[in-house]
């Protein structure tokens, strides 16, 4: 009996022991799974397979996705492929503008770097504990940069949350930037990007974005700059935009975009330029943050739909317009003394139709 019971003793512990070390391989297993998340979480541990001897650049890749460990990557590696830093932060979609956002490029954008450069500036974006990152990818020869922002996770600094990308693909003259606006009591982040180019002509146009429950949302986009060359016999057109004030309420965007205009003309067919008349104005714009389309509020501006559209970009704006916009200002010209402009305004309206207005102003010429 006595040795019947030790081994059924020591079976029992045996068993005992067995389930013990099989409850904690599930526990052990268990913890080790991770959620999927919509937007990746970065974290300091190797994004990137390290299996196989380092090679080439296409070989290399950041420490991790972190903003800090990308940035000091491309720094180093400035001809690197970036590739696989897109799969690893799950971006294959361009967001270029609204009408063109988020379109699948494969992961191709900015993919191979011919000279890429990174930049990274610190803010608080959101109103939310913990700092945000927008990190600047360009490449001067590709003219295309990509802008990522990222958000710290709690209190640590070597875990972040890619909140969103904005991308501009035509830099031709001057490499996309960005700035931090501070406007009712919020912090706007505005991307300038080019967006035309010709013989005389260029402009520029700004997109406004609120970085509010974890994502980047694109809310306002106006012509920022412009530029458009009259030649002899036309006024040389110089525009600008800049945003006064944004704000949300009730689910609707408002803001007011401070804009400006100058023209010029040169003086008897010489290379001097004469200074004709400037204009100042405001836009007021309201959007819906469900809708992609923004309205000109005309009760709030001080111009109409048709003024902001021919005025405030290239290759728009009409004889007719130039004269019913400007009215006022080309009639000073007409009445004034200034020699110079007088000169300049009968040279122009010389090779515009006999119009009624054409007619007055000559009348107030020969005055």
């Amino acid at each position: 009996m006595p040795r019947l019971f030790i081994k059924l003793t020591v079976i029992l512990v045996s068993f005992a022991l067995g389930m013990c070390a099989s409850k904690v391989t599930r526990s052990i297993r268990t913890q080790n799974r991770t959620p999927a998340a919509t937007n990746p979480i970065i974290s300091h541990t190797p994004a990137l397979s390290r299996t196989k001897p380092i090679a080439t650049a296409e070989d290399l890749g950041p420490q991790s996705l972190s903003p800090n460990d990308i940035w000091n990557f491309i720094e180093t590696h400035p001809q690197a492929n970036l590739t696989k830093v897109w799969q690893g932060l799950q971006i294959r979609t361009t967001n270029i503008a609204e009408s063109q956002q988020l379109q699948d490029a494969g992961f191709n954008f900015l993919g191979q770097c011919s000279s890429c450069q990174a930049e990274l500036s610190h803010y608080e974006l959101d109103g939310e504990p913990g700092d945000e990152v927008v990190l600047k990818i360009s490449d001067n020869l590709l003219q295309a940069c990509r802008f990522l922002i990222f958000k710290s996770i709690g209190d640590r600094r070597d875990r972040w949350r890619l909140l969103g990308h904005i991308d501009q693909d035509f830099n031709k003259y001057r490499m996309a930037d960005h700035t931090v606006l501070l406007s009712s009591g919020r912090r706007w982040l505005v991307i300038k990007g080019q967006a035309s180019s010709g013989t005389g002509v260029v402009t520029y146009f700004d997109r406004v974005f609120v970085v509010t429950k974890g994502r980047v949302r694109e809310v306002l986009g106006y012509i920022s700059e412009g530029f458009q060359f009259g030649g002899t016999d036309r006024a040389t057109r110089s525009f600008f935009g800049h945003l006064e004030s944004v704000q949300i309420e009730g689910g609707v965007v408002s803001a007011v975009v401070d804009l400006s205009v100058k023209y010029t003309g040169d003086y008897a067919n010489r290379e001097d330029e004469l200074p004709l008349f400037a204009k100042r104005q405001k836009a007021a714009f309201t959007r819906r943050l469900d809708s992609r389309k923004q309205v000109l509020d005309v009760s709030r501006s001080d111009l109409s739909e048709s003024e902001l559209a021919e005025v405030y970009q290239i290759d728009s704006l009409t004889e007719e317009g130039f004269f019913d916009y400007n009215d006022k200002e080309l009639s000073s010209i007409a009445r004034g003394r200034d020699v110079k402009k007088k000169d300049w305004l009968r040279r122009y309206l010389d090779t515009c139709q006999d119009t009624t207005q054409n007619r007055r102003l000559r009348q107030l010429l020969t005055r």
